[in-house]
C-alpha cells in the first residue's frame, strides 16, 4: 500500500498525517467532515474538550465557581453592578400574583389574605414576600442554586396562614453528596430521587458548613422532604439538577479587568512621584540646609539626600546625570481595550454596555431602546421559566393549600376546591417596565386595546396593576366629582361624550398667516 502524496503545499503533510495516524490505530472512525470536528485545523487539533455529564461537571467544579463569583460580586464593581441590574430589572417590586377565581369577591379575598401574610412570611420576619423574592433571584445568580424551606407553624404562632419561608445557602446541600441507593434510587449532587427520576428528597446540612461558631456547626446530614423544598435553578442542559453561576461565562474576564485596573492605577500612582533633582556644587549644603551623607575627602560621596516622594528634592554632584523613573504610559487605547472587554462581559450576561458600565456616551435613543427592548426580552423569558414556575407558582400552592386545611378563606372553599382547582390558581404578574417613550408607549397600548389587539386588563397587567382595583378607584373618583359638580378633562367620559379625540390627538390650531384677515 503506498502512502498518498498531495499535489498543494502543506497538502501532501496533512495527508501524510492522517494515513500514519490510521495505520496507527489512532483513528478508528470516518475523518470528520466538518473542520470544527476533526483535527485537520492546525490551531484547534489539540483542542480536545471533555465528554462530562453536565451534573458531574458541576459537582467537579460548582463550589470553586460558586466562590469566585460570590468574591468578584463582593470586590468587583462591575460584577456587583451587573447583578444589582438583573435583580432590578428581574423583580423590582413583584412579581403580584392574580387569582383566576370567576367571582370577583373571592379574588380580592384571597389577595387580601396573601397580601396580609406576605409581610410576615420570612421565617425571621426580616424581610417580606417581594424582598424575599429578590434575595432568592440574588441567591439564584450569584451561586446557581437557590433553596427556600418552607415551614409550617403552629396556630399559637398567630399567622395568617400557618406558614413561612426560610431561605437557605446553596451550600447547605452539598454537590459531592453522590451515591447509589437501593431499588434503582439514587443521590446526585445533594439531591436524591426515586426510581424513574422524581425527586423525592434533598440531603442538606442542619447549619451552615463553613459557619465560625463550632458549637452551632453541624456537618451531619439528613433529609428533607422534596414538597418542604423549593429550588430554582437555571435549566441549561436535558437532565441537569443542579445550577451554575451566572457569571461563569465572564468570572475570568471580570477577573483580569480588576487586576488590569488595579495595575494601572498603581503605574499611575508611581507615575506621580515626581522630585526635583538638583546638580549643586561640591561645597554646597542645599537649599534646605541638608548635610552630606558622607566627608567630601571621599570621592564621588558628596551628595545631599532627602526622603525620596512626592515633591522631594534631591541633590547630586557636578558631572553626575541623575535617572529618573518614567513609568510607560497606559497607550491611547486603553480606554478602547476597557470598553471592548465591558461590551464582551455585558455580552455575556444578557445586558447592555451602557447598563454594565453606567457609560452613556455617543448614546442616541434608537440604539438605546433596540440594547432594552433585547434585554427585556431575555429577563422575561428567565422570569417565566425560572423565577415564576419554580418559586412563585409551587409557593402560592402550597400557602393556597394551607389556607384551605386552616379555614381561612370563605366558608365552603375546601368544597370548591375539590369540584374546581383551577379557581384556586393565580397568574403572576412581574412588575411594570419603565417606558422608554412615555407617550408613544402609552399611544401603542391604547391604540392596541381600541384595535382589539389586546385587553385593558392585560395592558394594565403588564404596568403591574388590577384592573379590578381601577376601575374600582376610578368609579369612586367620578362619583366624587360629579357629586361635586366638577369637571376635568382627564375624565375620559366627557372627551366621548363630546365625540372628540383626547387632548393629545387633537391637531393644534392653525395659526392666522400675518396681516391676514
Amino acid at each position: 500500500m503506498t502512502m498518498p502524496k498531495g499535489g498543494r503545499t502543506g497538502l501532501g503533510e496533512r495527508l501524510a498525517d492522517a494515513y500514519r495516524m490510521i495505520v496507527s490505530g489512532t483513528v478508528r472512525t470516518v475523518a470528520s467532515g466538518f473542520d470544527s470536528g476533526g483535527r485537520m485545523v492546525q490551531r484547534i487539533k489539540n483542542w480536545i474538550p471533555p465528554t462530562n455529564e453536565i451534573n458531574a461537571e458541576i459537582s467537579a467544579s460548582g463550589k470553586l465557581m460558586r466562590n469566585r463569583s460570590r468574591k468578584l460580586i463582593v470586590e468587583n464593581p462591575w460584577a456587583s453592578a451587573a447583578l444589582d441590574l438583573f435583580v432590578s430589572n428581574a423583580v423590582s417590586t413583584g412579581p403580584i400574583p392574580r387569582p383566576r377565581h370567576p367571582d370577583a369577591k373571592r379574588r380580592q379575598q384571597m389577595i387580601d389574605l396573601f397580601d396580609r401574610w406576605a409581610k410576615v412570611c420570612c421565617s425571621n420576619r426580616s424581610m417580606d414576600f417581594y424582598a424575599l423574592c429578590a434575595l432568592s433571584v440574588r441567591a439564584n445568580r450569584a451561586d446557581g442554586d437557590s433553596f427556600t424551606r418552607v415551614r409550617y407553624r403552629r396556630e399559637e404562632d398567630d399567622l395568617p396562614v400557618g406558614m413561612q419561608l426560610q431561605p437557605l445557602e446553596a451550600d447547605f446541600c452539598p454537590l459531592e453528596k453522590t451515591e447509589g441507593l437501593s431499588a434503582g434510587r439514587r443521590i446526585e449532587a445533594g439531591i436524591e430521587f426515586d426510581a424513574i427520576g422524581r425527586r423525592v428528597a434533598y440531603w442538606m446540612y442542619k447549619s451552615h458548613p463553613a459557619s465560625q461558631n463550632a458549637f452551632q456547626r453541624d456537618m451531619a446530614l439528613f433529609q428533607v422532604p422534596e414538597a418542604e423544598i423549593i429550588h430554582m435553578f437555571e435549566v441549561k442542559r436535558p437532565g441537569q439538577e443542579r445550577g451554575y453561576p451566572w457569571l461563569t461565562p465572564a468570572i475570568i474576564s471580570l477577573y483580569d479587568l480588576k487586576q488590569l485596573m488595579d495595575a494601572s492605577l498603581l503605574r499611575q500612582k508611581l507615575a506621580n512621584l515626581l522630585s526635583i533633582w538638583i546638580q549643586k556644587g561640591p561645597d554646597s549644603k542645599g537649599i534646605l540646609g541638608e548635610t552630606p551623607v558622607s566627608a567630601p575627602a571621599v570621592p564621588g560621596q558628596n551628595k545631599h539626600e532627602a526622603t525620596f516622594g512626592p515633591g522631594t528634592v534631591n541633590y547630586c554632584e557636578e558631572g553626575e546625570e541623575p535617572k529618573f523613573l518614567v513609568p510607560p504610559d497606559q497607550g491611547n487605547n486603553f480606554q478602547a481595550f476597557v470598553n471592548f472587554i465591558l461590551r464582551s462581559i455585558a455580552r455575556s450576561l444578557g445586558l447592555t454596555y451602557e447598563q454594565l458600565s453606567g457609560d452613556l456616551t455617543g448614546v442616541n435613543f434608537a440604539s438605546s431602546r433596540a440594547g432594552i427592548l433585547e434585554m427585556r426580552r431575555l429577563m422575561e423569558m428567565w422570569q417565566h421559566h425560572v423565577l415564576i414556575h419554580q418559586f412563585c407558582r409551587p409557593i402560592w400552592e402550597k400557602w393556597i393549600r394551607q389556607a384551605l386545611l386552616e379555614g381561612r378563606l370563605w366558608k365552603g372553599a375546601e368544597a370548591e376546591f375539590v369540584a374546581h382547582p383551577e379557581y384556586f390558581e393565580a397568574e403572576w404578574a412581574p412588575a411594570a417596565w419603565p417606558w422608554v417613550d412615555p407617550v408613544k408607549d402609552l399611544q401603542a397600548a391604547r391604540d392596541k386595546v381600541r384595535g382589539g389587539f389586546g385587553s385593558r386588563r392585560r395592558e394594565l397587567a403588564k404596568l403591574g396593576d388590577d384592573i379590578e382595583r381601577i376601575d374600582q378607584e376610578n368609579a369612586e373618583d367620578n362619583k366624587r366629582v360629579d357629586g361635586l359638580g366638577l369637571m376635568y378633562d382627564s375624565d375620559g367620559r366627557v372627551a366621548l361624550a363630546a365625540g372628540r379625540k383626547p387632548a393629545e390627538e387633537e391637531e393644534p390650531a392653525t395659526e392666522p398667516a400675518v396681516g391676514g384677515s
